[in-house]
């Protein structure tokens, strides 16, 4: 049995909530998407991710991969839902 409901996105939560990674290394991020009617879902799939500043971090899928030390805030859009996680990349 399948119920469909005309429930819209509302919030994105990312998992974790910012963090630390190194140069070179990776961490993964894990958009859920929390809909007007109470469910929620696993964004993965169709999340956009953007850096503030390619220099320091860029992504690629739901991973951020740390480029140069410094701060990039990371944001995660569906829709025309989004939220900002910041993430800080430190010296090998």
């Amino acid at each position: 049995l399948v119920t469909v409901t005309n429930a819209t996105l509302v919030f994105i939560s990312v998992y974790p909530a910012g963090g630390t990674v190194a140069v070179g290394q990776s961490m993964p991020l894990v958009p859920t998407g929390t809909f007007s009617d109470g469910t929620a879902w696993d964004l993965s799939a169709d999340a956009t991710w953007t850096s503030s500043d390619r220099r320091i971090a860029t992504m690629s899928g739901g991973l951020v991969v740390g480029v140069s030390p410094g701060t990039a805030s990371i944001t995660v859009s569906s829709g025309a839902v989004s939220t900002v996680v910041t993430v800080t990349v430190t010296a090998t």
